[in-house]
């Protein structure tokens, strides 16, 4: 909800958001702000909703976090089935 919060009230887009549907109009409340919905000219978009959301919510910043590759471990059993060995 702080996201599509964040998403809404970002000041470029408040007369014209491509992630509100054609001809929409209202508002959103979340954390006792009111969010306008504004409509963009030429309607939803989501490519142009995608990088909207992506830019607001910062996907590709850094966390600070080390990058370590994640994956989950496979017992020896299970590892021998799907290749077929016993």
């Amino acid at each position: 909800m702080a996201g599509r919060a964040a998403v809404l009230a970002f000041e470029e887009t408040r007369a014209a958001n491509p992630c509100i549907p054609a001809d929409h109009s209202g508002s959103y409340e979340y954390a006792g702000a009111v969010h306008e919905l504004t409509s963009h000219p030429d309607g939803a978009s989501f490519a142009a909703c995608s990088k909207l959301v992506a830019m607001v919510l910062k996907l590709d910043a850094d966390c600070g976090a080390p990058r370590v590759r994640a994956a989950l471990p496979r017992s020896r059993a299970r590892a021998r089935a799907r290749s077929g060995s016993h």
